[in-house]
């Protein structure tokens, strides 16, 4: 089952990549933000949304 999850997390990883490059300067901005639990201004709107 690892190879079958390795699989589809590589697949995932492409899948980003590609609809990162498809975006424009401005939505790439909004799109690659800071990663959850680092803090500050991101994070009270992750948890906002719950």
């Amino acid at each position: 089952m690892v190879d079958a999850d390795r699989a589809v997390a590589n697949r995932m990883v492409e899948a980003a990549g590609v609809w990162l490059d498809s975006l424009d300067a401005d939505q790439r901005k909004v799109a690659v933000g800071p990663p959850p639990g680092v803090g500050g201004e991101a994070e009270a709107e992750r948890c906002a949304c719950r």
